[in-house]
């Protein structure tokens, strides 16, 4: 039966990582990522406003005297590069073998509006902010894309003109969604994900040319390469059902920061 996260019929790998392990590889991240984000990035930020740190040169001499905590913050933004390209090789996955593109669809969008709150609180610490919109949409949009190409596909096979000019048009246009949205990773999450729809036949491609493009993004991205160990360990298979684990956790967990920064005042 084909499932949401699916198998790649080529190059299974015995043993080795199923699709949740991937995502749960991803959560941890993540978590890890958007920890360093919100409560040590405020809390530097929070004592430099305190103590009226302005200056380019004041900020330096912070960063010196509080050394450890910086590194801590960028080590663990350095192990937040994992996550997104997990998730986007996942959603490639998903829409490759879900029985409905529509349902994904409409769970994606459901997940982005109702975790643009908690998002808004923990990034941006507003209740309603328009300055960014989570990662979801990034994830829909990207999703719709790959809907919008796969159509393109079928409609004006054997034309290869017709199918690179419209095939070029749909992926600059949800790229200027995505940078108008301001999502998560905007113009280079959309393209990160129609590349990986593009090598979608071979896993270890599909990983390695979708970080190359997030690197749009920037150079920090290129961590994300180590991604391609755990491409190489994944064995096709769906393991545990972890579907609505991510779908919950992201909007949840944000939340709680968003709590947590609030009770420490900063």
């Amino acid at each position: 039966m084909r499932q949401e996260e699916g198998m790649i019929n080529q190059t299974e790998v015995a043993g080795g990582m199923s699709g949740s392990t991937l995502k749960m590889i991803a959560i941890v991240t993540m978590l890890v990522d958007h920890i360093a984000a919100t409560l040590i990035y405020r809390t530097m930020n929070h004592e430099m406003l305190v103590n009226g740190v302005v200056s380019l040169e004041q900020k330096d001499a912070y960063i010196s005297a509080h050394i450890v905590m910086y590194s801590a913050y960028m080590i663990m933004r350095i192990i937040g590069r994992i996550a997104f390209p997990i998730f986007c090789f996942l959603l490639v996955e998903g829409f490759l073998h879900t029985r409905s593109k529509g349902k994904y669809a409409f769970r994606l969008a459901f997940f982005a509006l109702i975790s643009e709150i908690p998002f808004d609180m923990a990034v941006r610490n507003e209740i309603c902010s328009f300055e960014g919109q989570n990662v979801y949409f990034t994830l829909l949009l990207g999703l719709v894309a790959m809907i919008c190409l796969d159509w393109i596909k079928k409609k004006w096979i054997g034309k290869t003109w017709l199918l690179i000019l419209f095939g070029l048009l749909t992926m600059a246009l949800f790229m200027k969604i995505a940078s108008y949205l301001k999502t998560d990773y905007a113009a280079g999450g959309v393209l990160t994900i129609i590349v990986m729809y593009l090598f979608q036949k071979n896993k270890m491609k599909r990983m390695g040319f979708g970080v190359l493009a997030l690197l749009c993004c920037g150079v920090m991205e290129c961590f994300a390469f180590v991604n391609l160990f755990f491409v190489k360990k994944y064995n096709g298979k769906r393991g545990s059902s972890l579907k609505y684990i991510f779908y919950w956790f992201y909007p949840v967990h944000l939340l709680i920061l968003a709590f947590i920064c609030v009770a420490l005042k900063i």
